[in-house]
């Protein structure tokens, strides 16, 4: 199949948070509404479960995990746990194989390009493993972590927002970065043909991350939107996304409000103007869709964007309304993220 074809409306979501909604929440992703009671947990209404999402079109979808530990009933995560990242990613692998096999076909897990290609011709969702969390590694065997990650199919990796070995959290705009830890991490990682994630890092440590890599090397913004307009921590430089855009990779603003409002207005405008700064830039072929569903643990708060079976068809109508062609279209609502899967999963072939 052509990496550039989108059909029946097909959507590619970059960002979802699966793993540990199933894991330690009893969210039911096979059932409307996640089996759950809206009083029993907000994630209720941050409607990421699989009859929605293929309500919503969604075709591809990076399935994110978080692959450190969370205590039972904590309210932070623990990332001074017992548990080997190693470990952590061999559970989120079972889970996801699992949730693949009790979907009677209706999913399938993406792990290198016969997968992808067979979903694609197939009725069925696929799903592909990226990493969101990298702090339970341990000195001793964070590389040959890393060779297992590419093993099970994890095509990116990249921080979350807690002090560790590797750098600095994002709250720490102009912390100390990367350690020198977290220098080799990257380049041993990227040496794997998994993409470097700079989402959740901090401004200093992205632009240390691109002085470190090799300009052939993938990197990616998994959910972060554009700092120029909207001054949020954990948004993208103009410069920074230029230089994903160049290496090859994907910017993907996310649906959360606190990402892409304007004062205290946000809607799907606002969201859609990240795409419209895109074009600006000259990026704009870079550009896709990373909804966040399940993110920090409560709905986006965007009025019609919380809800999969409608938020992305509200997108792509204003979109159109824009005056977006369809090739530009479908590359935000599918095709450019299906080109990057396909470039990560066909280099590690190549190799």
């Amino acid at each position: 199949m052509s990496q550039t074809l989108r059909k029946d409306r097909w959507v590619f979501d970059g960002h979802i948070d699966l793993g540990e909604a199933y894991l330690y929440f009893g969210c039911n992703p096979f059932v409307e509404g996640n089996g759950l009671k809206p009083e029993d947990h907000e994630f209720t209404i941050n409607a990421a479960d699989f009859p929605r999402l293929k309500r919503g079109g969604v075709k591809l979808f990076a399935a994110s995990i978080f692959a450190f530990h969370l205590k039972e009933g904590a309210q932070e995560h623990d990332f001074k746990s017992p548990y080997r990242w190693s470990t952590e990613l061999r559970r989120y692998a079972a889970v996801y194989k699992e949730m693949a096999e009790k979907s009677q076909g209706d999913l399938m897990l993406v792990r290198n390009t016969a997968e992808l290609d067979k979903c694609l011709d197939s009725n069925a969702m696929g799903m592909f493993f990226t990493v969101e969390g990298v702090n339970g590694l341990r000195k001793k065997t964070w590389e040959r972590d890393l060779e297992l990650a590419r093993e099970i199919g994890v095509v990116s990796i990249g921080g979350w927002n807690l002090r560790s070995m590797m750098w600095e959290p994002h709250s720490v705009i102009d912390g100390k970065g990367l350690t020198d830890i977290g220098k080799d991490f990257i380049l041993k990682a990227s040496e794997l043909g998994i993409v470097i994630d700079f989402s959740h890092w901090g401004n200093r440590a992205v632009d240390q991350a691109l002085e470190t890599l090799p300009a052939d090397r993938l990197v990616m913004f998994s959910h972060s939107n554009c700092h120029s307009l909207t001054d949020h921590s954990r948004n993208a430089r103009d410069q920074q996304q230029i230089e994903v855009h160049r290496r090859g990779g994907n910017n993907q603003p996310t649906f959360s409000a606190s990402f892409h409002r304007q004062g205290n207005k946000a809607s799907v405008g606002t969201y859609v103007d990240h795409f419209d700064r895109h074009q600006e830039l000259g990026i704009g072929e870079s550009s896709a869709i990373a909804s966040d569903f399940y993110g920090l643990y409560i709905p986006s708060k965007t009025p019609g964007l919380d809800d999969a079976s409608s938020s992305y068809a509200l997108i792509e109508g204003e979109l159109s309304t824009r005056g977006y062609r369809p090739m530009q279209r479908d590359g935000i609502m599918f095709t450019h993220g299906l080109r990057l899967v396909r470039r990560v999963l066909s280099a590690r072939e190549s190799s």
